[in-house]
């Protein structure tokens, strides 16, 4: 009966020790994340309340760009383990477009932790009457998922390097899909599957642009080099998806 004791006593510590590594491993991987650059930490210290030329609010849930009262919003999902400020530049050209962006802010940069975030979005913001969701990379998969779901909130669906998982195709949503020719962190087999299972929809490749262009954060593992420079590259992805919504 001992013995039994002893070995119950070992299997618990063991799996203590276990849990405690799979904690430290958890707190690593969440940690190491693409954080923001200089251009977009700059739009962000802009105070919405001073003469600047696009209005930047920044809250716990979300960072909100641009005119709330413009008659076009979209909610986009930063991609996965990137901060959502490094989305500012991008948001900006949104908002000088007469596009308000909200971007969300994810649980641990990952975007499949929170599916719904774009319903508080959506709630905060009534000036806005046509409402699209957007994404790169791993939160353009998410932001997917999430129009799969609500399409009474949404007019359509922008994908920046990403792609859906699921046959959107039948759900009367409007469709962008955008990636860069030297991208080369997204699969192209996957991109042409999701090109078949969108909605009526456009496709831009945008030349010379890859994975890392459409955000702030710096270079991406695995990426190709870009022969175009971001801000180009944001601005084509940003003018395919406005006159996709209008």
């Amino acid at each position: 009966m001992a013995a039994k004791h002893t070995w119950l006593k070992r299997i618990a510590a063991a799996l203590v020790i276990l849990a405690a590594i799979l904690a430290v491993a958890l707190g690593v991987y969440v940690s190491d994340y693409s954080r923001a650059g200089s251009e977009a930490e700059a739009i962000i210290a802009v105070d919405s309340a001073s003469d600047a030329s696009v209005a930047v609010a920044d809250f716990d849930a979300f960072i909100a760009v641009g005119d709330e009262n413009s008659e076009y919003g979209i909610v986009f999902y930063p991609g996965g383990k990137v901060a959502p400020e490094a989305y500012a530049p991008l948001a900006a050209k949104f908002a000088e477009q007469g596009v308000f962006c909200v971007i969300a802010k994810m649980p641990f940069n990952l975007a499949f932790l929170n599916l719904n975030a774009a319903d508080s979005a959506i709630s905060a913001y009534s000036g806005a009457s046509h409402w699209w969701i957007g994404g790169h990379s791993l939160g353009g998969v998410a932001a997917a998922s999430y129009a799969a779901s609500h399409t009474s909130k949404l007019e359509g669906l922008a994908l920046l390097a990403a792609y859906s998982t699921e046959d959107l195709s039948q759900l009367g949503l409007k469709a962008e899909l955008v990636y860069g020719s030297n991208d080369g962190v997204v699969s192209r087999e996957r991109l042409d599957a999701c090109i078949a299972q969108l909605p009526a929809s456009s496709v831009l490749q945008i030349a010379g642009g890859n994975h890392a262009g459409f955000g702030d954060y710096g270079a991406q593992s695995g990426d190709n080099e870009a022969t175009i420079l971001p801000d180009e590259q944001q601005a084509q992805a940003v003018a395919a998806i406005v006159a996709a919504m209008r």
